[in-house]
């Protein structure tokens, strides 16, 4: 028989599925030559950062069966590799995951530093999770990262439902990576020079959340299709990130969340967005790199009937103290004059 690569899943304590990837060099699953490509928490308690293992013996893998059966417990499905070998994409996983890697373990499993976050269940009544960066995003990241299809390969008998974290994708490679706006999800790249292509739906209401590290790349961008340029709305907040809305955003919720763009902890992530009119006139670049450039937010920017229910208790612009506020981890804070601009001033009764 043949060499293949196989994706498996298995059960994860928080009632979903864990997907990995098997190197089977005689294709019988069985025969216990297999090798494992995972990801998985750096630490089962505390979780800190994801934990890749590049191609360990079955045996040796925290995804080892035990007394399972492959086809039975596991789903093992065959992965169509858009014609390469296994052994091709064995060496590209493989390279990926050494890109990524910024220290070993005492099993010589790569740790990255990229955050391992939870799907949590969200409280609003249905059974929505909020994206997460966990080992379910390694695999649809390291298949993506070799032209791979994920979503035609997902293991035989699961739906997207029982895969959160499949809907993100981290990397740290040049590369373009196609986003769409149906559900929340989050993008978080360690380096290289990206572009991300959203194609507009009015339909979508999920949010993208870009993040990028410190020292990652400060010339990606972001390229919008199927919008007009007078309908894209932008601004940044107080804590640094940048918010861009499309026409449908009527819950007041932002399509594109860019993380950290202008803050202390490093340069600005994207350097602009190009955004392609529906006419298939010439695109419009929007620079996103100088804070001066992109409006900062502030309350006369709430919907009318909200802003006039706050102006008797935080005033309005030109009335004197203006309490500018956004977001649900920002602190209230004191724009003397109104303008838009922090005022720092000793608060000592007077």
């Amino acid at each position: 028989m043949s060499s293949k690569i196989w994706i498996a899943s298995t059960n994860a304590p928080a009632g979903y599925k864990h997907l990995y990837l098997v190197y089977d060099p005689d294709g019988d699953p069985t025969s216990e030559d297999e090798f494992i490509f995972r990801g998985g928490p750096e630490d089962n308690v505390t979780l800190d950062n994801i934990k890749i293992e590049n191609w360990v013996p079955i045996d040796d893998s925290e995804d080892f069966l035990g007394d399972d059966d492959p086809y039975t417990d596991r789903n093992y499905t065959q992965v169509n590799l858009n014609g390469k070998t296994p052994e091709e994409f064995v060496q590209e996983a493989s390279d990926w995951s050494s890109d990524l890697e910024v220290e070993t373990d005492t099993a010589g499993n790569s740790i990255t530093d990229i955050p391992y976050t939870l799907p949590i269940q969200t409280s609003n009544g249905n059974s929505d999770r909020i994206p997460a960066l966990n080992s379910n995003t390694t695999i649809k990241s390291v298949l993506t990262n070799s032209g791979v299809d994920f979503d035609s390969n997902i293991p035989n008998g699961l739906s997207f439902a029982d895969i959160p974290g499949a809907e993100s994708y981290y990397s740290s490679s040049d590369g373009t990576v196609q986003l769409g706006t149906d559900k929340d999800s989050i993008i978080y790249s360690t380096g290289g020079e990206n572009t991300y292509e959203i194609t507009a739906n009015s339909f979508g209401n999920g949010v993208v959340h870009i993040l990028e590290d410190s020292d990652a790349s400060t010339s990606d961008t972001i390229i919008f299709k199927n919008v007009n340029p007078e309908d894209v709305r932008y601004e940044r907040d107080l804590n640094g990130s940048v918010n861009i809305y499309l026409p449908w955003d009527g819950s007041g919720d932002p399509s594109v969340v860019i993380h950290d763009q202008f803050s202390a902890r490093g340069n600005p992530k994207i350097a602009g967005m190009w955004i392609e009119p529906l006419d298939g006139s010439d695109p419009i670049f929007i620079p996103l790199d100088n804070p001066d450039d992109v409006p900062l937010f502030t309350l006369d920017d709430l919907p009318p009937w909200l802003s006039d229910a706050l102006a008797p208790i935080f005033g309005t612009p030109g009335d004197g103290p203006l309490v500018v506020f956004y977001g649900r981890f920002s602190p209230l804070v004191l724009d003397i004059d109104g303008s838009g601009t922090i005022d720092l001033t000793n608060l000592n009764g007077s």
